[in-house]
């Protein structure tokens, strides 16, 4: 009967001054009184068989399975007053009758623990005593040293080896529980049973749980019927059927309670699987290898019940003698291993007409029961002198300790695993797969020289050998006609001994440069056994490339390897393009082999070459199987030949032949490209001033500038131009250039054009074999001015970059001096720049300038002359005026013009300017420094120009402000040249009168 019980709840409170109230809840649930069938209403008690979870319901097993199976014990008293509880199965008094009891069926194997969270009672009550019905009395079980209950609860029984046995032999089991009144006075927790109150009570059942093995044989055999199988009787109405009956005792208050769960029988079933290592084997070509040393292969055969039933016997065959396989299906009630008599011995079918058996063994999984002295074995035996064949009975166990001997004659199998007595104990053989429960037969064999059959013959390649295993279940428990059976082979490939090589070659460097065309070239040809099946006699590498020979010369032999098992080796050549052989002299190791004597001393007529390996006896390199691998090596330098052109290749070619008497010899050969190359070009290139390392410098002062230019690639670079341009602020002094080609030998140091195509341009143009060697560097040094015109701080940014034959790549172009100025942008790509800077310095620095202009008023000359080296440019400033070392021409008569100038360049203001000019005469001497001036000539001042002064706006007539910096002031006056010659108004500026 079921009682809904609902509760409802509501609420109001105040916010803000309002009145809230909250919307009705309610919940409801429904209390059940269980019936727990007939007996006194203060017990409870119920029984069901369940799972491996240990709740769920468990309604069949399979038969002959061994299977576990569990039952869960409901028990409980709802009322206290009950001194103690006893828990019982069977039946009490049914212990003594087990055939009528869930024990003729099963064996107890454990007794579940049971912890204070699955019954909390247990935490007042305790497991007192456990009993077992043994030998026809009960026994109690001792319990462990600190009793049947622990911290967690009731510890269980789960004993092993004798202790196993005895629960087994059990047929009745009794568990008492009594309550703990030391427990219940020792706590003050509430709702505890009181001490005294007898067994905890409850309206809600206990839990316990039993641990069953589902026998193959009846506890109790009645006549005929000794198997537990789904058609026999037990103790229920149906076949098959096994009740389990329990009773709850408390202090003779009695409940009982069973559940039943049904066997099923299931038909046999077997599984097999076979492989073989290796799957492909070589036959040795007769005689390179003794029989003693012929391949070996390995036959594994697996085998397993397939069944859920524990199977009693499975047999394994190999191979299968029945023409038709099937045919070697035995009856079910047929377990004699020998399948062999009354077949005859097949040698077109028989695996074992090729190979031989050395070995045989056996893995059989840890729960497999097989008894290897109990299962039966035949073996066949084939003799070839009398044509006849032969079974023998033995053991697993002898079998596999036979020895070579022993199996030499056997060509076939057939083993029948069981454990000890299945016809007493029923299979016990458990179901397993491929991977799990597994008996595992391994055959050891040996390949023939000579067929079985036919000792005259030889075993030949080329072809497949086949082998088929049959396997057969048999379960005389539950299936008296049954013959599952099944099918498994494994097959071997017989190959044929044959040839085979490999051809490697290599050439060190791979790429000669023009810049470096003599350097030695090591040529390294190969040649290795490759897939090779049979041992080379005889391997030969050879090396006959025309084109290569003409392109290079040979210079020397280096180092020869002979391939594993190959005692000779002999060098021969050809020379002077002749395709016959030059023979040297076959050696032996570890003597290392020569050229023929006419080309040792003259190798550089060479023009092919081989190297022949082999042993003297004739005998192949190898004696084994598979074939030991082999690997040769022959390695000679050559370098190129004058007159090879750049850029380019030459190819070269390496054959390798490989030789036995008796096989189809087998050739290889590769090639390779040598590559002629021009290089690859890379330039550096940087620019540096001489001025100290924060580059300021004093304005009208000539200052060293170096234009260096470094070859970084592998190529070489014809140089054509290298261009200065200086910009706004900076001009050449018209002093000579120097040039260091120290680093630079295939640079020039005299025969450089240098020219302005204007005042801020400097080129240097050179002559056509101007080249940059790789590693090459080349350096211009040449003297630039700084001309007035900018603050302390302001830079003037001098640009250089050379113009060469060859193109640069992306970033070929580099500046790696670590100046930090870069590559210019936007050149074209055979050209590559960088630039640097000056800045004018600060302090006190007045600058000062004399230049001339000759011939003012005609056109008899004009130009100037650089008094330095006349080769060198002279480039006039504005208004056509020259300075420094380049010197205008003029007549005698003619007007010349002369400009002096002077800047404040520094950072200090000047109160007063003073310019003095002595005009020249013969004998004049320096008013600076007192020396001999050098004037041959005096001019005439022309009073009538007199003096021209030019200034800067804010330069005042009465002296420069505090705050007035860097202006200029010029005095324009002319003279006429009186006398041939030239003269000097300043230290500078000069005229030559013509």
């Amino acid at each position: 009967m079921a009682y809904d019980n609902t509760a409802t709840a509501d609420g109001e409170g105040v916010s803000g001054g309002l009145t809230v109230e909250a919307d009705e809840v309610d919940d409801a649930r429904t209390v059940s009184i269980v019936d727990y069938g007939s007996g006194p209403g203060t017990l409870l008690g119920g029984k069901r068989w369940v799972t491996d979870n240990w709740s769920s319901d468990l309604t069949t097993l399979n038969s002959q399975t061994g299977s576990t199976a569990r039952t869960l014990h409901s028990w409980g008293v709802t009322v206290p007053g009950y001194d103690r509880v006893h828990l019982s199965d069977p039946l009490p008094g049914q212990e003594t009758t087990p055939a009528s009891t869930v024990f003729q069926a099963f064996d107890l194997t454990g007794i579940r623990a049971v912890s204070y969270g699955q019954d909390s009672l247990l935490r007042w009550d305790i497991v007192s005593q456990i009993e077992l019905f043994v030998g026809g009395s009960w026994t109690t079980v001792p319990a462990p040293g600190g009793g049947w209950m622990n911290g967690t609860g009731f510890v269980g029984y789960n004993p092993s080896g004798a202790a196993l046995d005895t629960l087994r032999s059990a047929t009745g089991v009794r568990i008492t529980v009594e309550p703990n009144d030391a427990a219940r006075a020792a706590s003050s927790e509430p709702g505890r049973p009181a001490p005294g109150s007898g067994v905890a009570s409850s309206a809600t059942p206990r839990s316990l749980w039993l641990q069953w093995q589902l026998r193959n044989a009846l506890r109790v055999p009645s006549g005929a019927d000794a198997w537990v199988t789904g058609s026999t009787a037990f103790n229920a109405a149906d076949d098959g059927v096994v009740r389990n009956a329990f009773r709850v005792d408390a202090d003779g208050t009695t409940r009982d309670a069973s559940d039943d769960v049904t066997l099923l029988d299931t038909p046999p079933g077997v599984g097999t699987a076979k492989t073989v290592t290796p799957a492909s084997i070589v036959v040795p070509y007769p005689g390179d290898v003794a029989e003693g040393g012929y391949p070996s292969i390995r036959y594994t055969v697996d085998t397993w019940n397939t069944a859920a039933a524990r199977a009693s016997y499975l047999r394994v065959t190999d191979p299968v003698p029945c023409g038709t396989p099937t045919d070697c299906v035995t009856a079910a009630s047929d377990r004699d291993p020998d399948v062999f008599t009354g077949n005859a011995y097949d040698a077109a079918s028989n695996p074992f007409e090729r190979f031989t058996i050395t070995n045989v063994d056996f893995t059989v999984a840890g729960g497999v029961p097989v008894d290897q002295a109990a299962t039966q074995v035949a073996l066949w035996h084939y003799d070839d002198a009398t044509d006849t064949a032969t079974v023998t009975t033995t053991t697993m166990a002898a079998l596999a300790a036979a020895d070579a001997a022993t199996l030499a004659d056997v060509v076939g199998i057939s083993v029948v695993y069981q454990s000890t007595d299945p016809e007493t104990t029923g299979g016990l053989i458990p179901r397993g797969s491929a991977t799990t429960n597994t008996i595992r037969m391994t055959i050891d064999a040996q390949l023939r020289m000579h067929p079985r059959s036919e000792p005259l013959a030889l075993v030949a390649g080329g072809v497949r050998v086949d082998n088929d295993t049959l396997a057969q279940s048999y379960d005389p428990v539950l299936s008296a006609t049954a013959r599952p059976n099944a099918l498994a082979s494994a097959d071997v490939q017989l190959r044929a001994a044959g040839l085979d090589v490999t051809a490697s070659k290599d050439a060190t460097p791979s790429t000669i440069l023009e810049t470096d065309p003599d350097v030695p070239l090591t040529v390294t040809l190969g040649a290795t056994d490759g897939d090779s099946t049979a041992s080379a006699e005889v391997v030969t590498i050879s090396d006959t490339t025309a084109e290569f020979w003409d392109a290079f010369a040979f210079t020397s032999l280096g180092t020869v390897t002979r391939p594993a098992g190959a005692d000779r080796a002999r060098v021969d050549v050809q020379l002077d393009g002749v395709t016959a052989w030059l023979l040297g002299d076959a050696v032996s190791a570890p003597a290392a082999p020569a050229l023929p004597a006419a080309a040792a001393s003259e190798p550089e007529r060479i023009t092919g070459i081989r190297v022949v390996f082999d042993n003297a006896d004739g005998r192949p390199f190898s004696a084994t199987v598979p074939a030991a691998d082999w690997a040769a090596t022959v390695t000679y330098t050559v370098t190129l030949r004058a007159g090879a052109v750049f850029p380019g290749d030459v190819t070269n070619q390496v054959d390798v032949l490989a030789e036995h008497d008796g096989l189809p010899a087998s050739a290889a050969d590769t090639g390779i490209t040598i590559l002629l190359s021009t290089g690859t070009p890379r330039i550096d290139v940087r620019k540096e001033v001489e001025a100290g390392g924060m580059k300021e410098v004093q304005p009208g002062e000539p200052y060293p500038w170096t234009l260096q230019v470094t070859n970084t690639g592998t190529s070489f670079i014809a140089v054509n131009e290298i261009v200065d341009e200086m910009g706004p602020s900076l001009r050449y002094d018209g002093s000579a250039p120097s040039y260091d080609n120290t680093a630079a030998p295939g640079m020039p140091s005299s025969g450089i054009t240098v020219s302005q195509a204007s005042a801020s341009n400097l080129t240097f143009a050179f002559p056509a074999d101007a080249v940059l060697a790789p590693g090459d560097r080349f350096v211009i040094t040449v003297n630039m001015t700084l001309l007035p015109g900018l603050t302390a701080g302001q830079r003037a940014v001098n640009t250089f970059w050379v113009d060469t034959d060859q193109v640069f790549a992306a970033g070929a172009c580099t500046n790696v001096s670590g100046n930090g100025q870069g590559v210019l942008p936007d050149l074209e790509e055979n050209q590559c720049g960088t630039s640097n800077f000056v800045s004018p310095q600060a302090g006190p620095l007045l600058y000062a300038e004399k230049e001339v202009r000759g011939e003012i008023d005609g056109t008899l000359v004009d130009g100037a002359t650089n008094i330095s080296d006349p080769a060198l440019p002279c480039v006039a400033t504005d208004g056509g005026f020259y300075r420094s070392v380049c010197v205008p021409s003029t007549v005698i008569g003619a007007t010349d013009e002369w400009r002096l100038g002077a800047a404040n360049t520094g950072t200090t203001p000047y109160t007063r300017l003073t310019f003095v000019e002595p005009l020249p005469a013969p004998g004049d001497r320096l008013l600076a420094t007192g020396s001999a001036r050098g004037s041959d000539w005096r001019p005439v001042f022309d009073l009538d120009y007199g003096i021209q002064e030019t200034t800067v706006a804010g330069f005042p007539a009465e002296g420069a402000g505090r705050n007035d910096r860097h202006l200029r002031g010029d005095h324009l006056a002319r003279a006429v040249c009186r006398n041939r010659g030239h003269f000097e108004l300043a230290e500078r500026p000069r005229l030559q009168c013509r």
